[in-house]
Formats: C-alpha cells, structure tokens, sequence
C-alpha cells in the first residue's frame, strides 16, 4: 500500500513511501495520473512511476514528465505473483504538487553594497571624501564595471567573484528545523556554509583621489565587521592594491584600488512542511 505521499518543496516532484507489499509479489508497478480511475496495471492513460522487484526499496521520487504543480494527482500499486497482476485494496492516493520553498541565504554582495553606499555617503559628510560638486555628494556603488560617458566620478562596484560550498552535513542541514506559529508547518533548511569572495574596485580619474577611495573604503569594512557579524557574513578578510591606469578600455586614464573581500555565509533554502504524526512500525518476531 501507499502509506505516504509528500510532495517535495521544489515543486513538479513528489516522494512516494510504500509499505507492506504483500509476501506473494515478485513485482510491483506503481502507476500515476490525473483521474484516479487505475483499470489495469498496463493503463495506457497512466504515466508508470517505477516497475520494482520483491526486496527493491520502498520509497520513490517521482519527477517524471506530467507531475504539474497545482494539479491533483492520484498514484496506485499493483502487484504481480508470478501468474497475474493485482491491484492493491487500498485506494488510490492523491497529493497537488506544489513549489513552497523560500531563500534563506545570506547575500554577500547585496549586503556589502547597501553598507558601502552608505558608508561612501558618511565620510563625505565628514570631508574624508570631495568628490567633484557635480557628483551631488555621493559616490555611486555598482555591480558592473563603470561605463565612461555615463559615470559620475569616483565610483565603486562590488563583483561576485567566487562562491562555494566550505562546511558540508549529512543531508545538508544548515540550520536546526523550527515551527512556524502562524502554518503550524516545520521549516526545514538545506544548504551549506560557503566561502564568498568579492572583488570591490574603486574608480577615479585621479591618482590621488583613489587613495582617499582606498583608505575609505578599508574603513567602511572595517567599521561594518559588527554588521556583517550580525547579518551571518563570519571569517571576513579583506586585502587591498592600486592597479595602474587602465590605457585602451577608456578615452581618459581610470586609476583602480582593488580590494578582495571573503568571508563564509550561509546558503539555504527553506522548505516548509507537514509534521510526521504517525509512524507505523512492523516487528518481525526471531526464530
């Protein structure tokens, strides 16, 4: 018998957990479709899951072609004992599909540039920086290599360099699962720790100027390391260099300071889903 549907929190996929396939089966074929009517084991209007043999494992994920989230689904078993098929007394079962997963990562680059926008923004109010005046007092932080003809000068940008995974657990557990009050539902994470590195690159198109960047923006990471502590960004490393002017890629000399940022930060996903309330054990007695 099916004792178990659970349709998976990425949607377009459902675990399928048996139990009990009577003694006299030498094969089972788990048959799906989206009417509930099973006639036969050889249903042409059925979609076949799995065909097993006596002693195969009891559980399947299903993924196949037709599993549509939103739409209910009815699965049956039938067995074979060597002479004739039959269909398993139960019922059929039936689940809807469906994605419920959410983020639970941490994202790095969002997080360091939102705090050096912010962080570029404080020291010009304290004159640390002086930016020309049709700068509009702020220094711009981008996810991209400046354009020329439409950058206001300084400007930063904060590049994803490199992510991955560095601390790994069984079944890739990141976080203890906890239950949401409101859903009664348990939130069960899956991810891993891993090693971030950005790249943080300060323009200007004035030598001087870029050592006013450099020291400030060496300051704005670290005053945030409290910050960054909190929003789960941990083991922070940062190194800094000034690049010689680039000559070719624009029409003016553009001085560079690149700092390498890293840290470790969580990367997971939630996955909500029904508590177990039942649990059927069978003892099989020793001779």
């Amino acid at each position: 018998m099916i004792s178990l549907l659970s349709p998976l929190p990425v949607g377009n996929a459902v675990r399928v957990t048996l139990d009990g396939i009577p003694d006299t089966a030498e094969h089972w074929r788990l048959l799906r479709n989206v009417t509930g009517a099973f006639p036969a084991f050889n249903d042409a209007a059925s979609v076949v899951v799995v065909d097993a043999n006596a002693g195969d494992p009891l559980q399947v994920v299903d993924f196949g072609a037709g599993l549509v989230n939103g739409t209910l689904t009815y699965y049956q078993i039938f067995y074979f004992d060597g002479a004739a098929w039959s269909v398993d007394t139960n019922p059929p079962a039936s689940c809807i599909p469906a994605t419920t997963y959410q983020d639970d990562s941490t994202d790095p680059q969002a997080i360091v540039r939102d705090r050096l926008t912010l962080g570029l923004a404080a020291e010009i109010a304290r004159g640390a920086l002086t930016p020309a005046p049709d700068c509009s007092d702020t220094i711009e932080v981008l996810t991209a290599p400046p354009i020329y003809d439409h950058t206001r000068w300084p400007v930063v940008s904060v590049h994803m360099t490199s992510s991955a995974p560095v601390n790994r657990a069984i079944g890739e557990l990141v976080a203890d699962d906890d239950q949401d009050t409101v859903s009664e539902l348990w939130d069960d994470h899956e991810g891993w720790h891993s090693k971030v590195q950005l790249t943080i690159v300060g323009w200007s198109l004035n030598p001087d100027e870029r050592i006013a960047l450099r020291k400030a923006i060496m300051r704005i990471i670290l005053a945030n390391l409290p910050v960054f502590d909190a929003a789960l960004l941990l083991q922070i490393e940062f190194s800094q260099q000034d690049l010689d002017a680039i000559s070719g890629e624009y029409p003016a000399p553009v001085y560079e300071t690149v700092g390498t940022f890293s840290c470790v930060a969580p990367i997971a996903i939630n996955a909500p889903g029904a508590p177990i309330t039942d649990v059927n054990v069978t003892v099989t007695p020793l001779n």
